[in-house]
């Protein structure tokens, strides 16, 4: 009737009035379960989030950023002769 935790409707609706009480006598020490799950989940990406967040640099790791040299001055361009002929 239950596998990891999960109720099937059709289980609900063809169980037996004892299997119905047994599952509402279990609900406290299920939620319980659930709760303390979660609550670990919860420390573990909140140590996960402040593991990224102290690491030097940002993005993606093995991305290095572009590395550019800066360009030189424009040359003055030389003015052409104006007489076409």
């Amino acid at each position: 009737m239950c596998i990891l935790g999960v109720v099937n409707e059709l289980d609900l609706a063809a169980a037996s009035r004892e299997a119905l009480l047994a599952l509402i006598a279990d609900l406290p020490a299920t939620l319980a379960q659930r709760d303390a799950t979660i609550a670990d989940l919860q420390k573990r990406i909140a140590a996960l989030e402040q593991r990224l967040t102290a690491g030097g640099r940002s993005g993606m790791p093995g991305n290095k950023p572009p590395v550019s040299k800066p360009k030189p001055p424009a040359k003055e361009r030389k003015k052409r002769a104006r007489g076409f002929g």
